[in-house]
């Protein structure tokens, strides 16, 4: 068992070096997010920066003013607190009662274990900790300290987590991102398409927030519309330099159809209240999207300054509002209702390319209105 024990303490070792590697190649447009995560660490009273060695709020503002990035050894110091405060958050919640996750209690230990003293370990008098560990590490480490921070201001950070933890079950990516980490390919080609399947565990968690109780139900309920989904994407293009560099086909294929999938917890919603097939509320989805430039007005959002202990929440507002108005013009859309304004679509389309939250929020407020 010792060898066993070894591999496991080892895992979470590589885990979290490679999770900074993917944070540090995300470079100066994940130190905004990165921000945010701190302001949200000092109020929980989880991060003293000068005791961390984190840049304070105006050295921050400087280097994102100056397009720069958060150092690998801030990277190393800020990850392990924001696992400390997501177990924290994952404790004082509900979360390591549900059922589902069980086996992550079961795979703490060793094998011999577990097969040995299931009953023991289920009653394990640090079952709680143990199991809010274990989806504190995967989540921190699945979607960076950025992605973390982004997803964790849309709601509160237990909710965050189960969302994440979801999308990655949903989508199969933990074993898919094994798969690429461990594929003998450059290390370049392995990252930018770990950073991708990041950047799709992290939008389908936004559509997760609200997904049902238990895990169980939630993963029975959307995982065929799920796997609908990603089936009707075979022939999305995937980048050719992934192929040709070897990487795995399935994470490769994944990765081409991210761009659709990330809104495919949202679709999936919509094909239920309008009683359409997740294939026929997709292309809805999309057609509105093209319609009224909404996919820019989304983009333009992520990527728009949001400065203040409010501005990344203020950002998480306008995206949820976005989804929604989304999901209601593909619903008249699916009725055969849907609206059509040529002012409306022009005036979401200079909102996108000016790029800040109160053009986005000007052009929100115009889309409700066909909504």
């Amino acid at each position: 068992m010792t060898e066993e024990v070894g591999r496991l303490v080892l895992r979470d070792n590589a885990q979290q070096a490679l999770a900074i590697s993917l944070e540090e190649r995300a470079g100066a447009a994940a130190l905004p997010a990165q921000a945010a995560l701190m302001l949200r660490l000092e109020a929980a009273g989880v991060l003293d920066r000068s005791v961390a060695g984190l840049p304070d709020a105006a050295a921050l503002a400087a280097r994102i003013a100056a397009g720069e990035a958060l150092t690998r050894p801030g990277l190393c110091a800020l990850l392990p607190l924001a696992k400390l405060w997501l177990t924290e958050a994952i404790e004082a919640s509900d979360l390591p009662d549900d059922p589902g996750f069980a086996p992550l209690l079961t795979a703490y230990f060793p094998a011999e274990l577990g097969e040995r003293f299931p009953a023991l370990i289920a009653r394990h008098r640090l079952r709680r900790e143990l199991v809010a560990t274990a989806i504190a590490n995967e989540v921190a480490n699945r979607l960076g300290c950025a992605g973390l921070g982004r997803l964790a201001a849309a709601a509160v950070p237990a909710a965050a987590a189960r969302a994440a933890w979801l999308a990655g079950a949903l989508f199969g990516l933990p074993a898919l991102a094994d798969a690429v980490d461990a594929a003998p390919a450059p290390a370049e080609a392995r990252f930018d398409l770990l950073l991708v399947l990041r950047r799709l565990q992290e939008e389908a968690a936004l559509g997760l927030l609200a997904a049902p109780q238990p895990l169980a139900a939630a993963l029975a309920a959307l995982q065929p519309g799920i796997a609908a989904l990603v089936a009707a994407g075979e022939a999305d293009q995937a980048a050719p330099e992934w192929r040709e560099a070897g990487l795995p086909a399935a994470a490769v294929a994944l990765a081409a159809a991210a761009p659709r999938l990330a809104a495919a917890p949202m679709i999936l919603r919509l094909a239920g209240s309008a009683g359409a097939t997740p294939e026929a509320a997709a292309q809805s989805w999309g057609a509105v999207g093209a319609d009224f430039q909404i996919d820019a007005l989304r983009q333009a959002t992520a990527a728009a300054p949001a400065p203040g202990p409010f501005g990344a929440r203020a950002r998480a507002a306008l995206l949820a509002d976005l989804g929604a108005i989304q999901a209601r013009l593909a619903a008249a859309r699916l009725a055969g209702g849907a609206p059509a304004d040529a002012a409306v679509a022009g005036l979401v389309r200079e909102a996108a390319q000016a790029g800040d939250l109160a053009a986005i929020g000007v052009a929100c407020h115009a889309l409700a209105g066909l909504a």
